[in-house]
């Protein structure tokens, strides 16, 4: 069997984000706030706070209300520094603010007495407090994601590794393989309606998804079970949330190779009869060949980035196959050493039919169990030329061998980011 897939996902020509603005349902991104404060404790109205992407010096500013509040909405997951800076007071810093998938942060600041020239930094990250979903989430960040190894290449698997979630045994669980990614139960009876979610966005297919992402494009992954918030209304089951890598200000990429070779592998069915001289190379397991790459890097600095991944898969798996086909003896009609159960199976004329004295139906039984050559029908004999002869003796399951199932797949992302201001900015897939 051979198959050809080619994807490419495009998830929203245009998702224009404003902060403090309008949210679209399912939104993946996350929150910041906190308040700041003197060494005494007490409210600073009217300081500037700064918030700044580490990765694409993506810069946006809130004034302190007069309970010396700030909050930043809609933060795209990644690493912060926060600085709040007013007249009189040292400028405070608190970098490694980290923002996960629908996560909400609280880092409050502390002024001191001094000069805007003077700077106390804190390098401590903030403590997360999960308030915006009622839900048990699990996140999965960048660094796991880059480094835990993942059966099939598939980044859905990483669901497996939340203990309350249980994954069908599935061998499909290659990245097209599209049924997988809901193949799950997270909270009993869920398997295969749940919800799955790309940057924000139901990929959901009746129980399938429209699209896997290759692992090396992937930056958090949040696996949530029920119940789960009200905003996610596409299942009664868990949600999925897949987050993928954007371009930043520094170049950065990679690239990747893998190769399996089945020659040194030993036949992975004994069941599998293997005659003298006979080639078993398809009996010993999957050939494949898989590679790619990702690059992302500012267009303009500050401003534009760009992210490509590109993956190429093409696998060879042997699929073991038992089946049983007439025998010749029986493509002449002639059963007379077809055994069922150890004996004997009758062949019966079906144009004798009559009624007995009791009503029911009664056929004379062919002579010596053969069926009459005059009675075969020639369509029937065109029929079983295409079948193949059995391999192996006896009557029934004497079929035995291995076909490949070939597949050749190509998976292409691209993603722009494009800030216009502090306020608006647009992403494309």
């Amino acid at each position: 069997m051979r198959k050809c897939a080619f994807r490419i996902a495009i998830i929203g020509p245009l998702l224009l984000c404003a902060p403090g603005g309008m949210a679209t349902a399912q939104d993946y991104r996350g929150r910041v706030q906190g308040s700041v404060l003197d060494s005494t404790q007490g409210a600073l109205p009217g300081t500037t706070v700064t918030m700044v992407n580490d990765a694409t010096a993506v810069a946006v500013t809130f004034v302190a209300d007069r309970d010396g509040h700030y909050i930043f909405d809609f933060v795209e997951p990644g690493l912060y520094t926060i600085t709040g800076e007013l007249q009189g007071f040292k400028k405070a810093q608190q970098r490694n603010v980290r923002v996960a998938q629908r996560a909400s942060v609280t880092a409050d600041l502390t002024l001191e007495i001094g000069g805007l020239e003077e700077r106390v930094v804190v390098e401590a990250p903030p403590v997360t407090v999960q308030f915006k979903s009622s839900s048990s989430d699990l996140t999965l960040e960048r660094q796991l994601v880059d480094q835990v190894p993942i059966n099939g290449r598939n980044p859905f698997s990483l669901a497996s590794l939340d203990p309350t979630i249980n994954v069908a045994p599935n061998s499909e669980n290659r990245p097209y393989h599209q049924a997988y990614a809901n193949d799950y139960d997270a909270g009993g009876g869920t398997r295969r309606g749940n919800d799955v979610l790309l940057d924000g966005v139901a990929l959901g297919a009746s129980y399938k998804t429209a699209y896997t992402p290759a692992v090396d494009a992937v930056d958090e992954i949040t696996i949530s079970k029920n119940s789960v918030d009200a905003e996610n209304g596409h299942s009664l089951g868990g949600v999925i949330s897949l987050n993928m890598k954007a371009g930043t200000n520094a170049r950065h990429g990679s690239g990747y190779l893998y190769s399996r070779d089945p020659s040194l592998n030993s036949i992975g069915d004994p069941t599998i009869r293997v005659t003298p001289g006979q080639d078993t190379s398809a009996l010993r397991g999957s050939k494949l060949k898989m590679y790619g790459a990702t690059f992302g890097g500012p267009i303009r600095k500050n401003t534009i980035f760009t992210f490509t991944s590109f993956e190429r898969w093409d696998d060879k798996r042997p699929l073991s196959i038992v089946r049983t086909v007439p025998t010749e003896l029986e493509r002449r009609g002639d059963f007379s050493q077809s055994l069922l159960n150890g004996r004997v199976r009758g062949i019966y004329n079906p144009f004798s039919s009559s009624l007995d004295p009791t009503g029911r139906v009664v056929r004379a039984a062919f002579a010596n169990n053969t069926i009459p050559a005059s009675m075969i029908d020639p369509v029937a004999l065109k029929m079983l030329n295409a079948i193949p002869l059995p391999n192996v003796p006896g009557n029934v399951d004497n079929l035995q061998g291995s076909v490949t199932d070939a597949a050749r797949y190509w998976n292409l992302s691209q993603r722009f980011d494009v800030n216009i201001t502090d306020k608006w900015k647009i992403c494309g897939r």
